[in-house]
């Protein structure tokens, strides 16, 4: 419903609501929402719910139930007028699919989940790309079954600086433009990342201008197939730690270091 601008859902009664999927998607003229009356104990299903709202300026969830949620891919994916959102209250023990979650949020100037309980999540790829506007992102994710990793922090131009020592790689299979484009990105420590499964790190830290130096002594490459323009534009890096690097780099990794 592209053209609505406001909508009084107080009379609602969400107890036996199951699924939200796409209930408000693409509802892209929509300036703010209270569904702080919701009460969703039984609530399942989260996918797309608010994405697209390009317009929505106010969005109050405090009051939600999620304890039995499975799925919030792009729950919140290009809420592109968006200041601050409050999760405090987000209960995610039981979900799975956290890709592009936050996706194109780009007003969004700072994110607060260190309340986060990911340890059943096993896609993450996308979750926060876009947030051009992110400076202060809080985390501290239990990644223990994440197999997807791409694109991640894409395009998070704002982020100085990002805490990421919680993650478990182990399981890890995509990391490509993983932190591409993080412009303003100064520091990264990857030192405690098992890489053993990564198929793929091109593009992964592509024009990062700011990052002067990288720990990737914990990395494995040996099974990466495209490690493609990995460190391009990387311009103030003055040291990278490639010690568990196989020694054989192939045709396709040939232009991994360009223009460092």
């Amino acid at each position: 419903m592209i053209s609505l601008i406001s909508l009084d859902l107080s009379c609602f009664n969400t107890s036996s609501l199951i699924k939200m999927s796409y209930m408000f998607y693409k509802c892209s003229s929509l300036l703010s929402l209270n569904l702080s009356n919701f009460n969703t104990p039984s609530l399942e299903k989260m996918d797309y719910a608010f994405s697209y709202c390009s317009s929505l300026r106010y969005l109050n969830i405090d009051n939600f139930n999620t304890s039995l949620v499975t799925e919030m891919r792009k729950l919140f994916s290009h809420l592109s007028s968006l200041t601050s959102l409050n999760l405090s209250n987000f209960v995610t023990s039981r979900v799975y699919q956290m890709s592009e979650m936050f996706s194109g949020c780009s007003s969004l100037i700072s994110l607060n989940i260190n309340n986060f309980n990911t340890s059943m999540v096993y896609h993450m790829g996308h979750m926060f790309s876009e947030c051009i506007s992110l400076v202060s992102l809080n985390i501290n994710f239990n990644t223990t079954k994440v197999y997807d990793m791409s694109y991640m922090f894409y395009k998070c131009i704002s982020l100085v600086s990002l805490n990421i020592l919680s993650f478990d790689t182990k399981r890890v299979e995509k990391m490509e433009y993983m932190f591409s484009d993080c412009y303003s990105l100064e520091s990264l420590n990857l030192g405690n990342f098992d890489t053993s499964l990564v198929t793929d790190m091109q593009y992964m830290f592509y024009q990062c201008y700011k990052l002067k130096s990288l720990n990737l002594s914990s990395f494995n490459n040996s099974a990466v197939q495209n490690m493609d323009l990995m460190f391009f534009k990387c311009k103030s890096i003055e040291y990278i730690n490639l010690f568990n690097f196989k020694d054989d780099i192939s045709t396709k990794e040939s232009s991994m270091f360009s223009k460092i």
